[in-house]
């Protein structure tokens, strides 16, 4: 996964688009040259050569000396006649059909580009597990860049900027083919990481994997000790800050998909903070329950209505900060936003499917001991705006565009009607003329990737 991440990846920065993501330094910008004072430099030129001027052709721009070598044939004898190519207007000159000769000096992203990526950056919602990027990224006081932010600039913050910029209707053939090379090697390593799996060897005397295998079981207890939910003493509260000062370190990243467990973090039910639920969001969770009882005649009635010959649901819950699972964190908009965002689907009946959309958690809150996720949904594109979304028109690349508003529907949903998280950045998109949210699908850290086996 390192090599995808750590290879792949800055390998297509720095090599196929020419970036030097550790020092992008601003240079000098070099003024227009018209065909006029293209003219008076080539002249220069060709009697520096014909006096055999160094200074003289010291004084010239290199494109220029470079082009009439090539246009020369180089080498000259003294009795030869300087000839002078065609000149076009450019910032530095270069002999017609030679352009792409020096393919490893182009830059294909530019420092206006680089700048837009740092904006857009600055901007982008991130979840509190997900290593986010530098928001320097492209200047040379960021350093080396890790594996995890080698895979949140390339997947999540290059894919937002890149597919809007160079998707866009004004975009030329040669910045979509450049999107399109991108947006396949994104696509490539989301299915491989997706699909990465460890075969363990116990074989024993191979050193590397007991190592790994230690590794495993060390980072598996520092895990587990997270979920257990021991008695509030000083004893046991002494037991687990000693346990934490000596072994516990920030599992995120690639590290947290692999070996975080599925676990939902435990929540006490305290009678005492016990809240009455809005009626709008009671009404909902009473219909998101009931979709799960089979036999009709179990199924709950509202609080109200005394007459039922249904069991009555409680009207009540517990609001908490956040609910966790696999190691990821969820939480209203209010406490963190970057934990707020989901892609979900709708619950329905059993036996029947919903499609997925895209949403925001307001609220959190236990009810009966199950946690429960408060969402406003989305609006998605009409079809008059639909077509012109640049996201959903990659096929496989998992990102979409919504109106930045909600629907009138407010969903209460249980963990289990979750598909992933997303990040996201609110812009204007060209056509539709309308604030938009770009949903950039974050599925590739939703726990399928089991890279530990039960031997370690």
């Amino acid at each position: 996964m390192h090599n995808l991440f750590l290879g792949e990846f800055q390998h297509h920065c720095r090599n196929v688009w020419g970036m030097d993501v550790k020092s992008n330094e601003t240079k000098t910008k070099i003024s227009l040259h018209d065909t006029k004072a293209q003219a008076a430099e080539l002249e220069k030129a060709r009697k520096a050569i014909i006096k055999m001027s160094v200074t003289g052709l010291m004084a010239l721009r290199k494109g220029y000396v470079v082009a009439m070598a090539i246009h020369n044939q180089v080498r000259r004898h003294p009795n030869v006649d300087i000839k002078v190519p065609g000149a076009e207007p450019t910032r530095e000159f270069v002999l017609p059909g030679t352009e792409r000769e020096d393919a490893s000096r182009l830059n294909m992203l530019g420092k206006e580009l680089v700048e837009r990526i740092q904006s857009d950056i600055a901007k982008t919602s991130f979840p509190s597990w997900l290593v986010p990027p530098p928001r320097n990224f492209g200047s040379a006081s960021h350093g080396k860049l890790k594996a995890d932010q080698w895979r949140s600039v390339c997947t999540v913050s290059l894919v937002i900027t890149l597919v809007r910029t160079w998707g866009s209707t004004s975009a030329s053939e040669l910045q979509r083919r450049l999107l399109s090379n991108f947006t396949d090697l994104v696509i490539a390593v989301d299915i491989a990481t997706k699909r990465l799996d460890i075969n363990t060897n116990n074989k024993p005397g191979e050193m590397e994997m007991t190592f790994l295998r230690y590794f495993c079981l060390a980072t598996n207890l520092q895990t587990f000790a997270k979920t257990l939910n021991l008695p509030d003493t000083p004893q046991y509260n002494a037991m687990m800050l000693s346990f934490r000062d000596l072994f516990e370190s920030k599992i995120h990243g690639i590290l947290m998909d692999n070996l975080t467990p599925g676990d939902t973090s435990p929540h006490r039910m305290q009678l005492s903070k016990l809240e009455e639920l809005e009626d709008h969001i009671y009404h909902a969770l009473l219909h998101r329950v009931n979709l799960d009882i089979a036999d009709v005649t179990s199924c709950f009635a509202a609080w109200n209505n005394e007459s039922s010959l249904h069991p009555l649901l409680n009207f009540k819950a517990q609001a908490i900060h956040c609910i966790k699972v696999q190691g990821v964190t969820y939480s209203s908009f209010r406490n963190h936003p970057g934990n707020s965002f989901v892609l979900f689907r709708t619950p329905t009946a059993p036996g029947q499917s919903s499609a997925r959309t895209a949403g925001q958690v307001q609220q959190v809150f236990m009810h009966k001991r199950e946690p429960f996720l408060v969402v406003n949904e989305y609006r998605s594109l009409s079809p008059a705006h639909s077509h012109l979304d640049p996201f959903d028109a990659i096929e496989h690349l998992d990102a979409k565009l919504y109106y930045n508003h909600f629907t009138d529907s407010t969903h209460v949903l249980q963990l289990s009607d979750i598909v992933s998280r997303f990040s996201s950045l609110v812009y204007i998109s060209d056509g539709i003329e309308e604030c938009c949210i770009v949903v950039r699908s974050l599925d590739w850290i939703c726990g399928f990737n089991k890279c530990i086996n039960a031997k370690c």
